[in-house]
């Protein structure tokens, strides 16, 4: 590992920018991705990555909270469904990689933006480093033209609908790191968020609230 400060770099990382910015595309997948027993010289195996990860207090009251500076990308997680997505302000997307020391992710709902570029050509480009697992995800463009731009504020989802790519019980402790255009990578802050109940729910507990009141009342009669 490279260290960058008091943070650490993943080899797999820098290698897929250096692929980008010297030879234009991606060498072969298998010379970018460590396997589970090694990986390039000087390399301890492991890929964790520059982030920083929110703890469970960070939890904020609603998805719809979840802003970011300008020129940043964070990573939304949903606490109570498992939904987890992209959440950038007037920055691009080359890559991104999350990784959990504790296996808290779900692969299996994982939904990539290369998986998705067959249905939106906005993502055509991205490819994953390996099939993902449940500590680990990684996936990025293999041109240097083909970048994501988000808008302000905007969200893409990354979970499979109808599944979850968090564990909701699973242990707060996502990192986060993401690729810009010019070959940057850089620390990405994780977000914890709770879901929102639907209207239709909040008026069926609204009833049932005063249903018990008037129930209390008829008994102190």
């Amino acid at each position: 590992m490279v260290r960058v400060g008091e943070q650490m770099v993943s080899w797999v990382m820098r290698g897929f920018f250096a692929a980008i910015l010297v030879g234009g595309t991606f060498p072969a997948m298998a010379a970018l991705v460590s396997d589970a027993s090694g990986g390039a010289a000087g390399d301890s195996g492991t890929t964790q990555v520059l982030s920083t990860s929110a703890a469970a207090s960070d939890v904020v009251a609603t998805p719809s909270d979840t802003t970011t500076p300008p020129g940043t990308v964070v990573l939304e997680v949903n606490t109570s469904t498992g939904d987890v997505r992209l959440i950038g302000n007037a920055q691009t997307l080359s890559a991104y990689q999350v990784d959990s020391a504790t296996s808290a992710m779900h692969v299996a709902g994982w939904n990539s933006l290369a998986a998705q570029s067959a249905s939106n050509p906005r993502f055509t480009g991205f490819q994953t480093f390996g099939p993902g697992t449940d500590s680990e995800i990684l996936e990025g463009t293999t041109s240097q033209t083909q970048f994501i731009t988000f808008g302000t504020n905007e969200a893409i989802d990354i979970t499979k609908a109808g599944d979850f790519l968090f564990r909701t019980a699973g242990a707060h402790d996502l990192v986060f790191s993401y690729g810009d255009q010019t070959g940057n990578f850089l620390p990405g802050s994780v977000v914890y968020v709770g879901a929102v109940p639907e209207p239709a729910a909040i008026s069926i507990l609204g009833l049932g609230g005063a249903l018990a009141l008037l129930g209390r009342r008829k008994r102190a009669a």
